[in-house]
């Protein structure tokens, strides 16, 4: 059972809820609700979820760095040797990994990876650092498949920040065309 603790302050009564319940013992959850019924439900609904072994304590993600995440992605997905993962695309991969790092700081908690960081990393690289489209969709996508293996592997309680933001457009391909000296070089 939560504890709710009455508290007056400066701009009137606030109810303080305290869980210590299963693996939240040593470090408690707590909530501040401006009113006590509020704080009730929302203490049920953790307590149940508790129960229940689904709940997703948010902290885990405040608990992991950037740089971190980054480092154990690239030891465990992406490994050399399948032809997808050429020595020249890890490479690459890890040239983006270092971009993002440069731009939000690798001390930076996933949980502070927000969609709006992420909009303003994808402006600052394609209006600052003038790089191409292509260069930031490949960018975007690494930190993008990150996030869903540290949903789904890793089982840390984040959202995908590329989800909801645009990625630039691709840009077109390339239109080869033979010019007439060319055409005749061919030929002869």
């Amino acid at each position: 059972m939560a504890s709710i603790v009455k508290k007056q302050g400066k701009t009137g009564v606030s109810y303080q809820v305290i869980i210590r319940k299963g693996r939240f013992r040593e470090k408690p959850l707590s909530r501040t609700f401006s009113l006590k019924k509020d704080g009730e439900v929302w203490a049920s609904e953790q307590e149940r979820l508790i129960d229940m072994k689904q709940h997703q304590d948010p902290r885990l993600a405040e608990m992991v760095t950037l740089e971190q995440a980054l480092t154990k992605y690239f030891l465990t997905i992406e490994t050399p040797g399948t032809y997808y993962n050429e020595p020249t695309t890890i490479d690459r991969k890890r040239a983006c990994g270092s971009a993002l790092k440069q731009y939000l700081g690798s001390d930076i908690s996933l949980a502070e990876v927000t969609p709006r960081r992420m909009s303003e990393f994808r402006d600052h690289r394609l209006n600052s650092d003038k790089v191409s489209a292509s260069t930031v969709r490949q960018e975007l996508s690494l930190i993008s498949h990150m996030f869903t293996i540290a949903v789904n592997e890793w089982e840390l309680p984040v959202n995908n920040p590329i989800e909801r933001i645009a990625r630039p457009k691709p840009a077109e391909g390339r239109i080869l065309a033979l010019t007439e000296s060319q055409a005749k070089d061919y030929h002869q």
